[in-house]
């Protein structure tokens, strides 16, 4: 019986000869059990060049017999031809006890896009950037296939180190397999992680590198400082994402704009109650009230944010290597940590902290 299906959609361009391709978006999708053995897959499939689809679907019911046989993942091609447009549907069978958990949109060898995604634009600048922090669930998705031990996704092409293989080098050297809190031979992998635990809780205790390399793999870069900081509403002078005012619309006991340190080892604010996560809470928990102007979610508090920035060199045990730029605080930050002058740090990149995560961008076409 099937306890827990989680759906993504995957796309695959349909390659144009010799001519360059904007990759495809998923966004709004709904997942409804529309009889007892159908689940109707609801989304909008975006692409600037309104080429045809391939559209893919991603199934995680652990230990079940879905589609006749058990598995742990299941990937299946749903259809060719798939024109880009809103209101798509795909219908699928299913057969268990229960709804189906909020869709994974997550990226694949580079061919898709993981969450939804945010258009912003200003002037000549324009971006996108995920709405919300990278969560296990996704992250949990690169770790399956592979993502440690593919070389490609860790080569750093950006121009900013002068030898590109220093990530894959670092990720041999340190043997990482996963994220620092979890256990590969629990299940899911992140459930044991005590700080951010949930499937929709952001991936945290990852370096600089694992953020690049999820990123690489899903098609995605991570964010400047600027995009960061136009995407909070930093560059046009707001405090914070709502406004000047940290407090604002917060009377004791409600609390519902950010995730700061409320819980932490027994801390807590005079007359403020604990909004239920004393380390990090799902994403998109305070949206949308607290989102930025644009519309992004969990900037500041939850979890510091890895930037693709690099800042000076800092000297670490016996080698040297550039700063990395972290923006937003973390669930372990208080009010005065939070203000715009200090939400961001230079830090090594080989962090793995239970309050560091990321988030993914991606240039416009």
């Amino acid at each position: 019986m099937i306890r827990c299906l989680v759906i993504g959609l995957l796309l695959l361009a349909l390659t144009q000869r010799g001519v360059a391709n904007s990759l495809p978006m998923i966004t709004n999708v709904k997942v409804v059990r529309s009889s007892p053995d159908k689940v109707k897959v609801l989304y909008d499939l975006l692409d600037e060049d309104n080429d045809e689809l391939e559209v893919r679907i991603r199934l995680s019911p652990r230990d079940s017999t879905f589609f006749k046989r058990p598995t742990r993942f299941v990937y299946g091609d749903i259809g060719e031809n798939v024109h880009p447009g809103k209101g798509r549907c795909i219908w699928i069978d299913y057969r268990g006890d229960s709804l189906p958990s909020p869709p994974l949109l997550l990226a694949y060898d580079g061919t898709g896009f993981g969450g939804e995604m945010i258009k912003i634009a200003k002037g000549k600048k324009v971006f996108y950037l995920d709405k919300y922090e990278v969560t296990n669930v996704e992250f949990e998705a690169f770790v399956e296939v592979g993502g440690y031990a593919e070389r490609q996704y860790w080569l750093i092409t950006d121009g900013s180190v002068t030898k590109p293989e220093i990530g894959w080098n670092y990720n041999l050297t340190y043997g990482w397999n996963c994220p620092k809190f979890w256990d590969l031979k629990g299940l899911p992998y992140f459930s044991g992680d005590p700080y951010s635990p949930l499937p929709h809780s952001p991936v945290i205790g990852v370096s600089w590198f694992e953020a690049y390399a999820y990123a690489k793999w899903a098609g995605k870069r991570l964010p400047s400082l600027y995009e960061w900081e136009l995407a909070s509403g930093e560059v046009d002078g707001l405090s914070f994402p709502w406004g000047d005012d940290f407090f604002l619309d917060q009377a004791p006991p409600l609390y519902k704009l950010c995730n700061w340190r409320l819980g932490y080892k027994g801390y807590t604010y005079q007359g403020f109650a604990t909004d239920g996560f004393p380390y990090a809470a799902p994403v998109g928990w305070y949206s949308p009230q607290g989102d930025s102007p644009w519309g992004v979610s969990d900037m500041v508090g939850n979890c510091w944010e890895w930037c693709e920035d690099a800042v000076g060199n800092v000297q670490y045990a016996t080698f040297i290597c550039a700063y990395r730029a972290l923006k937003g605080g973390g669930w372990k930050a208080t009010p005065s940590w939070l203000g715009p002058e200090e939400r961001e740090k230079d830090i090594c990149p080989l962090l793995r902290t239970n309050s560091t995560g990321f988030r993914c961008a991606r240039s416009a076409p």
